[in-house]
């Protein structure tokens, strides 16, 4: 009787390790369910909210785009081009003209976005002149593309550009407010908020090692697509449409890059057949070394000189 009442008080109960376990388990899934919960929410306002002061910023800058899709780019006149539309110094065309200008180049403008620049700009304002340097269609950068993801608010179109180039980046910026501002436009518009554009024209000369050591490609021919000058048919048609004097011109190049480019006439022929807008060639207007940054782009002296040999040829002409 003795060893029996030995035996039962020896027996304790206690917890498994199994049990344990699936205790801390699911305090640890209650854990993260609060973290889904709340976390989630908060980092997706976050973005909204952050997103939404990136917008108001880019919108209240005076850069070009944004001017364009905040209710202020309505001008007489209206440049579009790639590195090279930015040689058309506005001072100069506003000074000879007494008309104001908007110019939406930008480096290495590919045709599409060119387009969807101009389609916009319809939609909102009118213009007098429209100025196309052809050269933008020459070629096509993807990533600059997407740099434009800032306006993809703004501009169904964009958005629809952006969709068709890079599904990676259109996916992001549905995902991510914050993404869509994720691009070298943005950071231009931040320095623009407290700045006037006036004009990105270089003012520097070629430097002499360039003019004297040929190293370029034997040929530099222009890839004639049939994309790029939809691109311009379109840009021409549109403009028309809205009864504004399109003008399609083609800037100068020195000498050393002009001569690596041995269809430039079948291009323009090409454009001209294309569009039905006779382009005028301004490509061999001058080789002065002075006048030119680089073997593509004009500085303030040559900039000046080719705005008059315009004004001289009546493009800025209205009549």
């Amino acid at each position: 009787m003795k060893e029996s009442v030995i035996e039962n008080t020896s027996e304790v109960k206690v917890p498994s390790i199994e049990v344990e376990i699936q205790s801390e388990v699911a305090k640890k899934e209650k854990n993260r369910l609060w973290v889904y919960l709340v976390l989630i929410p908060l980092i997706f306002v976050g973005d909204r909210g952050i997103g939404a002061f990136l917008e108001y910023l880019t919108m209240t800058s005076n850069l070009r785009y944004s001017k364009l899709y905040n209710g202020k780019g309505e001008a007489d006149v209206v440049i579009l081009g790639n590195s090279r539309g930015n040689g058309y110094y506005e001072p100069e065309i506003r000074k000879i003209t007494g008309m104001t200008t908007l110019n939406l180049s930008y480096n290495a403008l590919p045709g599409e976005v060119g387009q969807v620049l101009i389609e916009d700009y319809f939609e909102r304002y009118k213009t007098k002149l429209l100025i196309v340097d052809i050269s933008l269609v020459m070629r096509t950068e993807d990533q600059v593309i997407t740099s434009f993801s800032p306006y993809i608010s703004k501009s169904e179109k964009m958005d629809s550009l952006i969709h068709d180039v890079s599904s990676a980046t259109a996916r992001g910026c549905q995902i991510s407010k914050l993404y869509q501002y994720n691009s070298e436009l943005f950071h231009r518009a931040l320095y623009y908020l407290g700045n006037q554009e006036g004009d990105w024209i270089l003012d520097k000369q070629i430097k002499e090692e360039l003019l004297t050591l040929d190293n370029l490609d034997d040929s530099l021919d222009v890839v004639i697509t049939k994309k790029g000058l939809d691109n311009l048919k379109v840009i021409a048609d549109v403009a028309k449409k809205h009864n504004a004097k399109v003008e399609f011109v083609i800037a100068p190049y020195h000498s050393i890059w002009l001569n690596k480019i041995h269809n430039i006439k079948d291009f323009l022929a090409a454009v001209t057949k294309h569009t039905g807008v006779e382009v005028r060639d301004y490509c061999r207007l001058t080789n002065d070394k002075t006048c030119y940054s680089d073997y593509l782009h004009l500085n303030k002296k040559g900039s000046l000189l080719y705005m008059k040999q315009l004004q001289d040829d009546g493009v800025f002409d209205l009549n």
